[in-house]
């Protein structure tokens, strides 16, 4: 007894010795919270998201660090939030939060790195510094989260690793043309154009404005702005440059990608893009593209992986999310696809997408109290979208007004209710009624605009009825879909 005793009181001091020296294992994943703006000037809130935005891509390109993307991150600008829930919701184990004030030309930057298990600040630094230094701030900060963070130490940093350029004031006006590209507006787009071409102007050898001025462009087209396929071309110019100037850029590689997929119907060439763009580091926005091409092409198994990633560096992200819905709708997953647009919609009850893919799944599953509600929603919150009128149809023909489907389509092709009408989204109604030669009409119409959504073609199961004909055939195989 004695003899256990010992022992017993031994290994009880062993643990505690343990439990006060053993230093908790070290957060493999971050987020990079926006910096607070306490300028007491919201002309230099740009400064705050820059900063943020640099050192995000910086650290995202850490073989063995999992970054949360700016998109969900970006999900908590102005509001004050405990780490703890940040970890959370973001699934990052570490947060880097910070703040920019000014006086005159000098800025003075705090930032500190914390872990999220238990509010311990893991490193935290102040800079004093003049719009020169910013760029060099920004890679001292990306050094010390790497230090404290990584496993092995990572090479000591200078300017140039956060992609700033060569040129402070061309650092400056690309900080101001990612804010506005990031109000997603018509003429905000247009301003960031501006500003990062002047950014160009100032500093040749910086890349980062080009990729700025190639998302730019496919933005206008995304709000219909701008024709796809001449956005396209302009697009491709930019990523070109921005390849000369820096052969790694990640963001050019994917949306080089994209271009190849769906201007140029170019598979081989968008997958190799896309394997340049993941090759390293955490990135949220290619693991979604990259999804939704493989669920296009049939290859359910990949998509969802992908899109799994992209989720969970992007948790509060509709993107990702909205992806795999259709990814379920596609494989005929309809109870999985159910469940997880109920729950977006919980979080975002008037999306549109979501209402719309909504709408999709009750037709699938035969839902038609579920269908006229998401028909219903959607016409109340969006009146003048030609699709919203479009899914009207759909409700009719399947829960019991056929005869209401003429005249509502007569209507709509007339022009009622003005705005952009998606020749792919009237090819569906076609295809679902078995009409082959109107669908197809509309398929080639579609695919002389460069719609994304042609590249559907092999999963949409709307087409189920007019699959077999031969000029379908010839379509999937002319837009690359099948060899």
């Amino acid at each position: 007894w004695i003899v256990a005793g010992a022992v017993a009181v031994t290994a009880v001091a062993a643990a505690v010795w343990l439990l006060r020296t053993t230093a908790p294992p070290l957060p493999r994943s971050i987020a990079v919270l926006p910096f607070l703006n306490l300028s007491g000037d919201p002309a230099n809130e740009y400064l705050g998201d820059g900063i943020s935005e640099e050192v995000t891509e910086a650290l995202a390109q850490s073989p063995d660090l999992r970054v949360v993307s700016r998109t969900s991150a970006f999900q908590y600008k102005g509001k004050s939030a405990d780490v703890r829930e940040v970890s959370q919701k973001l699934g990052a184990r570490a947060v880097l939060e910070g703040s920019v004030g000014r006086r005159g030309e000098k800025f003075h930057v705090v930032a500190q790195l914390i872990r999220a298990s238990d509010g311990y600040h893991l490193w935290s630094d102040v800079y004093d510094a003049g719009v020169v230094d910013l760029p060099s701030v920004e890679a001292r900060i990306g050094q010390a989260v790497r230090e404290k963070l990584s496993a092995s130490p990572p090479p000591i940093a200078t300017a140039t690793d956060s992609n700033a350029g060569n040129n402070p004031e061309a650092h400056d006006l690309y900080l101001r043309s990612a804010f506005e590209f990031n109000r997603r507006t018509v003429d905000s787009t247009r301003r960031a154009m501006e500003l990062a071409q002047q950014a160009a102007q100032k500093d040749p050898s910086y890349a980062q404005p080009y990729v700025l001025m190639a998302s730019a462009e496919s933005q206008l087209s995304t709000l219909f702005a701008e024709s796809p396929h001449v956005a396209a071309q302009r697009a491709r110019e930019d990523l070109a440059k921005a390849l000369q100037l820096d052969a790694g850029n990640n963001g050019a590689h994917a949306q080089l990608a994209m271009l190849a997929y769906t201007d140029e119907w170019d598979w081989p060439k968008a997958e190799r893009e896309f394997r340049l763009a993941l090759a390293t580091g955490s990135h949220g926005s290619a693991e979604n593209l990259y999804g939704w091409c493989l669920m296009t092409r049939g290859r359910f198994a990949e998509a969802r992986k992908h899109l799994e990633n992209a989720a969970e560096l992007d948790p509060l992200s509709l993107g990702p999310q909205l992806n795999q819905v259709e990814e379920m709708l596609t494989e005929r997953d309809y109870s999985g696809a159910k469940r997880k647009v109920d729950r977006v919609l919980e979080t975002a009850p008037s999306n549109f997408v979501a209402l719309a893919l909504a709408f999709g799944v009750a037709l699938a599953q035969g839902d038609c109290p579920g269908a006229i509600q998401s028909n219903q929603k959607l016409l109340a919150t969006y009146p003048q979208s030609p699709y919203a009128h479009l899914t009207s149809l759909g409700a009719d023909g399947f829960c019991g007004h056929p005869e209401r489907v003429e005249p509502k389509l007569a209507e709509i092709l007339s022009g009622h209710p003005p705005g952009f009408l998606s020749p792919y989204a009237v090819a569906t109604v076609y295809g679902v009624r078995g009409d082959a030669g109107r669908a197809m009409d509309y398929l080639h119409k579609s695919a002389y605009l460069r719609e994304p959504t042609i590249l559907m073609l092999m999963v949409e199961r709307a087409f189920d009825r007019v699959r077999q004909d031969s000029r379908f055939v010839a379509l999937e195989r002319q837009v690359g879909l099948v060899e």
